[in-house]
């Protein structure tokens, strides 16, 4: 597997886009009620995790409800004990294994422009700094679609990269990645997905 270096400028990107909220409480985020983009409330996270009095066993949860949200990729998740949760609802057969969503229900996140190259991503779980460590993060209850239309073109929907302790469940993971979950020299789990329409689904 190769490794994707998150630079200073990527985490700077994640930091500036959208508007971050000065008065959100640190423990529950709501998108886009509160915050107007994914990105915004994952600066707003980081900035509660380093600035306030926040434990650092405390898990601040990002709310983002139903909709469709074109994001600037990757949307680093580096913030410890963090927890993304929208509002996708999983279709099951009769043996519980997901066969899709009620869309209505979906939270979807686009690429756009749709993910080309092996060394993009649309959610990159890992570390920025010492502080910043990824530790504990959780994804889940989200439709991450690459974009590119059907055609596994390159990219990857998401890469977990020297963390422990993640979670990925009850995701739909599509639209044409590569990849669609590449976890290299981590621990946690990868359960309850669907992945369907990439080139493979994780390795």
């Amino acid at each position: 597997c190769m490794r994707l270096l998150i630079t200073p400028m990527t985490l700077v990107t994640s930091l500036l886009v959208g508007t971050v909220a000065s008065d959100a409480r640190a423990e529950d985020l709501y998108v886009p009620s509160q915050i107007t983009t994914i990105q915004a409330a994952v600066a707003q996270a980081r900035v509660d995790r380093l600035y306030t009095n926040l434990s650092k066993n405390e898990t601040i949860v990002i709310h983002v409800a139903a909709g469709r949200y074109v994001e600037t990729f990757p949307i680093v998740l580096d913030v410890p004990n963090l927890r993304i949760e929208g509002a996708t609802v999983l279709t099951t057969d009769s043996k519980g294994i997901p066969t899709g969503s009620v869309n209505a229900a979906e939270t979807r996140i686009v690429a756009k422009p749709a993910l080309a190259g092996f060394f993009q991503s649309l959610l990159i779980i890992g570390p920025t700094s010492t502080d910043l460590t990824g530790n504990g993060v959780t994804v889940q209850g989200l439709v991450l679609d690459a974009g590119n239309g059907g055609r596994a073109v390159g990219g990857l929907d998401i890469l977990v990269d020297r963390v422990a302790n993640f979670s990925i469940r009850r995701n739909i993971v599509t639209g044409a990645a590569a990849l669609g979950v590449e976890a290299q020299a981590s621990s946690g789990v990868i359960e309850e997905n669907f992945i369907v329409g990439n080139g493979c689904g994780s390795c």
